[in-house]
């Protein structure tokens, strides 16, 4: 493997670490062509609609339920207990600083997320000398990690800074508490501590990372095993502060399909712990597909089987090298940890620190012959090829990979009328609403007074006209068909047959249900004749103006999304 040769003679210098973090640095400078996208244009409008500057990440609560309905901010069939609220105020404030300072210079915003990459990439490369020495291996892990394809999103959408920023300052923290725990620095018992609840206060994901302090304790410490656990009470007393505050304050997800909060559905937090690791355990190891595959109901069952396999032919290196056996159970704790959320590809980014050292540690120990099984030598060729081929190439498009989503957005935001009333037939993805008024008004144009939203999914939807204000609407795939739509009401809150949502311009009648309870055909009364609204549709690929049918007729579209 002369690629391998190549890297193992400046992977041992002391600058590897810095030289990877300039890599890292020069791999984001795409993303400051790329302008605002999605949640960036959500957190500048709560910022110019007054918010705090300590939270621009509080979404929806149930008050605002019947407003965001007629404003098109969330469909009719949202949860009215619906709860969005992220305590995040360190990002907040990055944020609300960049907003103030230079609104209209996007690619400073960019240029700060590339140097938060940079600076995690140094931190991982310090942290891997610590555990793995001056030593080829660790080099190695910091390319592995500095050109992994899953950051690339994570790193060219602004409003996922506070993923890097948690990342970073968790990743601190280990380096800290390592410090203390083996090289007895004794201000690191204090420092680690600190470090985590900055990384907590950044955003939920410094939980994630927290799962390499187990690991630590775990597998790396020394000591009985009731001096090792006691070593974490520290960072427990933090977690407890922190997530009593984050409670006390409101804060949480209540009612979503896309978000839980652990502590109001425990059940469902365990229930998705396999699906969780599985899909994220898999990417990591391999190619970012957690959110190509995420959108399915069942997409995550054969990567949990890869995953599971990959183990499996990892087993000699992980029997015999306790390095792996961390790296790999850090790993899977920081997956167990977002089991809150849908697993996502722009989640890999803690992952990684795991993921990239055991990759490492299987093609250095393979390249030397120490493990010389034909299926050992044939996976550390496919993870080679994978990982510091395919990876560098991929890194670009996911950085700029919002952005295509983003031209959904415009192309929405473009064809809605300036009229009172406008109707909106379907939107491909549910999570589209929530950006529409917000691009709308940071550009300083009206919304419409009511926009109402009749579905969202990339499915088919018939529409039958029943009379003059009246319409009965039908998928064979139900509404909220996928996760990736199921934001503002989780799959176990069903709507049974008979269910009536009245909002001020549109009442809603649920008259057929799946079986798991998510509506099939609906009826909708208008409070005025069809004719008089106006009608938007996304056919072929795009939202086109749209004029429903004639009294007794029926039409049927789809939000197919085209680029």
């Amino acid at each position: 493997m002369p690629l391998l040769d190549l890297l193992a003679r400046h992977a041992a210098s002391p600058r590897a670490p810095w030289l990877c973090g300039a890599v890292a640095l020069l791999l984001c400078l795409p993303a400051l062509a790329g302008g605002l996208a999605l949640d960036d244009h959500v957190l500048a409008h709560h910022l110019a609609r007054g918010a705090p500057w300590w939270d621009l990440f509080s979404f929806v609560e149930p008050s605002q339920i019947p407003a965001f309905m007629e404003r098109g901010k969330v469909g009719w069939w949202a949860d009215p207990e619906l709860k969005l609220r992220f305590f995040r105020p360190l990002s907040s404030a990055t944020h609300a600083l960049e907003f103030t300072l230079w609104p209209g210079a996007p690619w400073v915003m960019h240029l700060v997320s590339a140097l938060c990459y940079a600076a995690v990439v140094v931190v991982a490369g310090r942290l891997y000398r610590r555990w793995l020495g001056a030593t080829a291996v660790a080099g190695l892990a910091a390319v592995v990690f500095a050109i992994d394809a899953a950051h690339g999103q994570t790193v060219g959408w602004l409003a996922t800074r506070n993923t890097l920023l948690a990342t970073a300052l968790g990743f601190g923290a280990v380096w800290a508490h390592d410090r203390w725990r083996r090289d007895g620095w004794r201000l690191g018992g204090a420092v680690g501590p600190g470090l985590l609840a900055a990384a907590l206060l950044a955003a939920e994901a410094g939980l994630a990372v927290g799962g390499y302090l187990v690991a630590h304790a775990v597998v790396l410490d020394r000591g009985s095993w009731w001096r090792r656990l006691g070593v974490l009470l520290p960072y427990g007393v933090v977690v407890v502060i922190w997530r009593v505050v984050y409670v006390a304050a409101g804060y949480g997800a209540v009612g979503s399909g896309v978000y839980l909060d652990v502590g109001a559905d425990p059940l469902g937090f365990v229930g998705a712990i396999g699906r969780t690791v599985g899909l994220l355990g898999f990417s990591q190891l391999t190619l970012p597909v957690a959110s190509l595959l995420g959108m399915s109901s069942h997409g995550w069952r054969w990567p949990t089987v890869g995953f599971v396999v990959l183990v499996g032919l990892l087993w000699p290196l992980v029997r015999h090298d306790r390095e792996v056996r961390f790296f790999l159970l850090g790993m899977g704790l920081a997956a167990i940890l977002f089991a809150a959320t849908l697993p996502t590809d722009r989640l890999l980014l803690p992952l990684g620190l795991g993921g990239a050292g055991v990759i490492a540690r299987l093609l250095v120990v393979v390249r030397a012959r120490m493990m010389a099984q034909l299926r050992m030598r044939l996976l550390a060729l496919v993870m080679l090829v994978l990982h510091l081929v395919i990876a560098p190439l991929l890194f670009v498009p996911s950085l700029l990979a919002t952005g295509l989503m983003e031209v959904g957005v415009q192309r929405m935001v473009e064809a809605i009328p300036d009229e009172e009333r406008v109707v909106l037939v379907n939107v491909p993805l549910e999570v589209l609403l929530i950006y529409l008024q917000a691009v709308r008004e940071n550009r300083g144009e009206p919304w419409p007074a009511h926009v109402t939203v009749l579905h969202a999914g990339q499915t088919e939807l018939t529409i039958e006209r029943t009379g003059m204000d009246s319409v009965e609407m039908h998928t064979h795939a139900g509404w909220m068909p996928s996760p990736f739509n199921r934001l503002t009401r989780a799959a176990g809150r069903p709507m049974p047959v008979e269910t009536r949502v009245g909002l001020e311009t549109m009442t809603v009648e649920v008259i057929e249900v799946s079986g798991d309870g998510r509506p099939t055909r609906v009826t909708a009364r208008f409070d005025r004749p069809l004719e008089t609204l106006a009608w938007v549709a996304w056919v072929d690929g795009r939202p086109v103006e749209w004029k429903p049918p004639e009294i007794g007729g029926q039409m049927t579209v789809s939000a197919q999304w085209r680029w």
